[in-house]
């Protein structure tokens, strides 16, 4: 499923999925979309450990995982029915995977939930478990095999970090920054910013009357990053004035000077331009770029000019960007 297919439960629904597939690929066997029976009934993620030791980056879920069991991801907070249906699948994939009846096995689901389903807790007889967690995590009696992940419940700290990112308003605002301050040098957490970008990027194309109040409130969770970049672009075009002014005193000369300050001035502006286009194309493809792709970036800034060349970046598909990105000047396809 693509980030930029389908509605805004879609669009939640694929990161969701694409996330928990990088952040357990090293802990076991993922597979989203699992089938439960015949009847067309899924999980939206099944798990199978590996039991090989790895980075503790999932932090609590990692202590709750188990041999074997499904995660169920909301966006919004489950109702009663909701969890009834989760028990459901639950037990229905246990007797299918258990070789007999003397022979049980049992699988446990863990639903995440942005919110507190304050009503199924006291009619499901949710208990919180406190050993596990000080807060937000819940189970139901140990034969129902579903427990429940309350994200606006879960203490702030480094172990419950990429479980926030699947949180509302400003839990998920939290998340977000945390994983923007951590990404640099971990090749998962790259990754999984790459997935927020390009999250981002689905929505900012959409047509602001199609766009729905969780589009709306993912953006505003993110919106810090425009600040970011802003003072990414002035800090570049300040970094160009700054080396104008200084070649422009050691000439000694008045003309010096100023032909200093003006190609400083300029070279200032290609500088902002040129890591504004590096930032919006690295959000496209949802990955960095290569050296060689950066040289091409450069020379269609020359060629083509800002607006052209950011336009035909938005317009086309990350497979396109790419294709384009190795060719001939025609530019990409949308």
């Amino acid at each position: 499923m693509r980030l930029d297919d389908g509605g805004p439960r879609a669009r939640h629904d694929a990161f969701s999925k694409h996330a928990f597939e990088l952040i357990l690929a090293d802990r076991g066997e993922v597979r989203c979309q699992h089938p439960v029976d015949a009847d067309p009934q899924h999980a939206d993620v099944w798990f199978v450990s590996s039991q090989q030791p790895a980075a503790p980056l999932i932090g609590l879920l990692s202590s709750l995982l188990g041999k074997r069991c499904l995660l169920e991801i909301y966006r919004k907070t489950p109702g009663t029915d909701d969890l009834r249906a989760e028990v459901e699948k639950g037990l229905t994939l246990s007797r299918r995977l258990s070789p007999s009846r003397s022979a049980p096995e049992r699988v446990m689901t863990w639903v995440l939930s942005p919110g507190v389903p304050t009503g199924a807790l006291a009619e499901m007889g949710f208990e919180p478990d406190i050993q596990s967690a000080p807060s937000g995590l819940y189970r139901m009696a140990s034969g129902l095999c579903l427990g429940l992940l309350v994200v606006s419940e879960l203490p702030i700290n480094d172990d419950t970090m990429v479980l926030r990112l699947f949180g509302r308003g400003h839990h998920q605002q939290r998340a977000l920054k945390e994983l923007f301050d951590r990404k640099e040098g971990d090749k998962t957490l790259e990754a999984l910013w790459a997935l927020v970008m390009r999250w981002r990027i689905a929505v900012e194309n959409k047509q602001q009357d199609s766009r729905t109040d969780l589009d709306d409130e993912f953006i505003d969770n993110i919106a810090w990053l425009r600040e970011y970049e802003r003072q990414q672009r002035e800090t570049a075009i300040a970094e160009g004035h700054a080396e104008g002014h200084a070649e422009g005193h050691a000439e000694g000369h008045a003309e010096g000077h100023a032909e200093g300050h003006a190609e400083g001035h300029a070279e200032g502006e290609v500088k902002g331009q040129e890591q504004l286009l590096d930032l919006v194309t690295q959000e496209r493809l949802g990955r960095g770029l290569t050296q060689g792709e950066r040289v091409a970036l450069r020379d269609r800034l020359r060629s083509e000019g800002r607006e052209a060349l950011v336009h035909q970046i938005m317009s086309s598909s990350p497979e396109a960007l790419a294709r384009w990105l190795a060719s001939s000047p025609e530019g990409p396809q949308p």
